[in-house]
């Protein structure tokens, strides 16, 4: 039984190349697998890419003329939340702080942990029918002692933001407004919170967030 506010109905091998699965991996203790909705952008023209093709395409875009950029409509966050008001939500809000590989994350003024995250692998995949496409990022995430005040003042990113999650099955979607000085920035993500997760339901889930 499906208790998702969105169906199943699609063949998700045909939807999704099975090389995805090659790029998921186990769910460890220190290892975070998340996907995030955006748009996969020609570094030359600031547009989006125009890939003519029925179904989605996986590639990197590491070393292409091509980036991705993190983040969705304000009335596409809004609406993806409401799909979601009969599902148990947590809320919080912290400050995030950036430094080189360093995050500290505050909640009400004080420090709640001190990690240092290592990306180890991303892949795009655009979806050319949809209005956004997605990032798959596995990175090692490892909690460390304070390392005290951030002496280099220049290289550091400062992220307020309100989050709304929602746990479902061993997975988590993240709703956050990120609070910037020009503009506000809304981020949607899915995130592995368990080890043994079923693969077709993280597929599912993806395609399912773009539409």
């Amino acid at each position: 039984m499906n208790i998702l506010p969105f169906s199943f109905k699609n063949d998700l091998h045909e939807l999704l190349p099975n090389a995805l699965k090659n790029i998921l991996r186990k769910k460890e203790d220190t290892i975070e697998i998340e996907a995030r909705l955006g748009l996969i952008l020609d570094k030359t023209t600031g547009s989006r890419i125009d890939i003519n093709a029925k179904h989605p395409i996986i590639f990197s875009t590491k070393n292409t003329p091509f980036t991705f950029c993190s983040g969705v409509k304000e009335g596409h966050f809004n609406k993806l939340i409401k799909s979601f008001e009969n599902f148990p939500k947590e809320t919080s809000e912290e400050t995030v702080v950036i430094t080189n590989k360093v995050r500290k994350v505050y909640e009400a003024g004080k420090l709640k942990c001190t990690m240092e995250k290592i990306r180890i692998i991303t892949h795009e995949i655009h979806f050319p029918n949809s209005e956004y496409d997605v990032r798959i990022a596995i990175s090692k995430e490892t909690f460390i002692k304070d390392i005290g005040p951030i002496k280099d003042k220049k290289n550091v990113i400062r992220r307020d933001r309100s989050r709304i999650s929602i746990p479902f099955n061993k997975f988590r979607f993240d709703f956050t407004k990120i609070d910037n000085t020009n503009e506000n920035c809304y981020e949607v993500e899915l995130e592995v919170t368990e080890p043994c997760y079923d693969n077709e339901i993280f597929f599912g889930c993806l395609q399912n967030l773009v539409i």
